[in-house]
């Protein structure tokens, strides 16, 4: 059964909503320096990894986010969502830089990156 709102009531969860993604938005400027979406998802990605968060703290997940960011720009092409090969390099470069920062969490994938950390790639 549907729930029908009145005007006020759908404007007050508009309001509700838009003070979310703009809490949300902000995240990245508690970093030193802040951290742009690019690089926030990126963090999100590392840092929900096993018990990254906890062991390695949350500047130096920040490090890494933004190292990995510089390394996929430098090697991102524009049609690498078509190519296989582009998108092969992209994960390795990605491996590569995970590896020794990254402990393995239980029940972990490995180093797969979650959806946010695509997404950004996409933009």
């Amino acid at each position: 059964m549907r729930q029908q709102y009145t005007s006020a009531e759908l404007i007050a969860k508009l309001v509700e909503m838009a003070k979310e993604v703009m809490e949300d938005t902000r995240r990245g400027e508690k970093f030193e320096p802040p951290l742009d979406w690019r690089e926030l998802a990126f963090y999100d990605a590392v840092a929900d990894h096993g018990t990254a968060r906890s062991v390695m703290g949350d500047e130096v997940l920040a490090s890494i986010a933004r190292e990995l960011v510089a390394e996929v720009r430098s090697k991102l092409k524009p049609d690498w969502i078509a190519r296989e090969p582009v998108r092969a390099r992209l994960r390795s470069a990605i491996k590569r830089l995970l590896p020794p920062q990254l402990p393995a969490g239980p029940g972990s994938r490995g180093h797969q990156l979650g959806p946010e950390a695509d997404g950004a790639l996409r933009q």
